[in-house]
């Protein structure tokens, strides 16, 4: 225990000028990951405190995760106004169970794109009907806490 304490407080004396921060923001939550030279690796969040280690800074890639989004979103629908097909993309930043609907514009389900759990990341979803009239469509989703429509147009 001893050593790890002495690593640890010759980590933060001398190996400070020398980290290079990586802060990550979610709303109010913070996080950095910091590397010094010595392969000493610094992982804090804010209010949880700081875990270090001396894990090879090799294995250490931030790659690993860029494609997990930190926050839900529902994308504008592309192309819009669309004939006879568009594309819907979404994000998760953890695996939930999404329901993606389209309605009409008296609210009246007209399609379920989406009814299963999804894993974390960018979902796409194609919505081709050629039997629907041009008008005004409406898209939602829920998943988990989160909440979203959009408004797309179908022109024939």
């Amino acid at each position: 225990m001893q050593k790890i304490i002495k690593s640890i407080k010759k980590f933060i004396k001398n190996e400070h000028s020398k980290i290079k921060n990586r802060c990550l923001r979610e709303k109010e939550q913070k996080a950095f990951i910091s590397r010094s030279s010595d392969g000493c690796v610094a992982v804090g969040t804010h209010g949880r405190g700081v875990f270090l280690g001396t894990r090879d800074p090799a294995e250490i890639n931030d790659d690993n995760h860029k494609d997990i989004p930190l926050a839900y979103t529902l994308a504008q629908n592309y192309p819009n106004p669309f004939n006879p097909s568009t594309t819907i993309e979404y994000t998760l930043p953890e695996t939930q169970r999404v329901f993606l609907r389209v309605y009409d514009a008296l609210g009246q389900v007209i399609a379920t794109l989406e009814n299963s759990y999804k894993s974390a990341g960018r979902h796409k979803v194609v919505f081709e009907r050629k039997d629907l009239p041009s008008g005004l469509y409406f898209y939602q989703i829920m998943a988990g806490p989160f909440t979203d429509s959009k408004k797309f147009v179908l022109l024939r």
